[in-house]
């Protein structure tokens, strides 16, 4: 009898248009733990002695500003939600400033930060092309094809519902921040990879920056050797600058003379 109410029940969802398949005795064995308050995760093999993370204590993930950012940008960016929510309080960090995202592919990063802080004015800057220079050794674990699939209207697209400062620019950076008044930026999230980019545009940052002023480099420590090395040829140069990395796979890069001298030390 058990059986044939199993077998009614799969016809009756299967002739709605829903897919039934069998549960896995594992997935009893988490309902049962959630219902005694635990939640089962498997360890990673490769990381054994890692517990897994559990983020459902984390405030931030509570915020509903930040959830309907999520919700408005998650298909339009590679960045995951840690590191979205590492943007997301960051930013909030700084200020008053400009903001930049060097390196937006399709946007939904720059969206996300605009988002934290509506008021503040954005600069969007990406080549729509793919990288220019990739040197061996240092950027081989990217390819030439890569984030091209993107362009300007589709940024321009993605901001239109909101009403927002902002200004993209095509090109590699910094020649495409040409005629440009980027003094005062007090957040930059920069997303480049590679290590002619990466120099580069640190270099060209150094005297733009404000007061409590950040900037957060994405694929730090992740196999991208060039973007690595620029950092630490930039702050070898820049005796004012230091850097933290943060889990998982960024690094957030700044001043202490200008934290310092916003807060009147």
């Amino acid at each position: 009898m058990l059986n044939r109410l199993k077998e009614k029940t799969k016809h009756f969802f299967l002739e709605r248009g829903y897919q039934v398949d069998r549960l896995h005795p594992l997935w009893l064995m988490r309902g049962f733990a959630r219902r005694m308050g635990y939640s089962l995760l498997p360890l990673s093999a490769e990381f054994p002695l890692h517990p897994p993370i559990s983020g459902q204590d984390l405030l931030i993930l509570r915020d509903p500003d930040f959830q309907k950012s999520i919700q408005a940008v998650e298909k339009h960016t590679l960045l995951d939600v840690a590191r979205l929510a590492n943007l997301w309080s960051l930013a909030k960090m700084t200020g008053p400033g400009k903001m930049l995202e060097i390196g937006s592919f399709r946007g939904g990063g720059a969206l996300h930060i605009s988002n934290a802080c509506p008021e503040r004015e954005i600069f969007v800057f990406d080549s729509f092309e793919g990288f220019r220079n990739l040197k061996s050794g240092l950027d081989d674990i990217f390819g030439r094809d890569w984030f091209k699939d993107a362009s300007e209207e589709v940024v321009q697209t993605l901001f239109k519902p909101y009403n927002r400062r902002l200004t993209i620019r095509k090109g590699f950076f910094p020649d495409s921040a040409s005629n440009l008044d980027l003094e005062g930026v007090s957040f930059c999230h920069l997303d480049v990879d590679v290590y002619e980019a990466t120099r580069d545009s640190l270099n060209f940052l150094a005297d733009k920056l404000t007061g409590r002023s950040l900037i957060v480099l994405d694929d730090f420590q992740r196999g991208a050797h060039g973007l690595d090395l620029a950092l630490r040829e930039f702050l070898e140069t820049h005796k004012s600058f230091t850097t933290f990395p943060m889990f998982p796979g960024q690094a957030v890069l700044f001043s202490q003379e200008l934290w310092d001298r916003s807060v009147g030390i």
